[in-house]
């Protein structure tokens, strides 16, 4: 997206809600990036934190699980 607006944000929703509500399984995400943003993204998607899972490198991160 070059240019977010409040336009590009209500189709970007629609169409992920649309898309995510097709998937007959739960969808993870674990962002490598933990910020503000980062945590307005995951909740605009719906996305639940799971766990505070430890990563291969040693590092925690948050894990976010989606279900209908």
């Amino acid at each position: 997206v070059h240019r977010w607006t409040k336009e590009v944000k209500k189709q970007f929703t629609t169409d992920w809600l649309q898309w995510a509500s097709e998937q007959n399984k739960p969808l993870y995400a674990m962002p490598f990036i933990d910020n503000l943003k980062m945590d307005k993204w995951v909740a605009m998607c719906g996305f639940k934190l799971f766990e505070m899972h430890q990563c291969t490198d040693g590092v925690i991160r948050k894990l976010y699980r989606w279900s209908k």
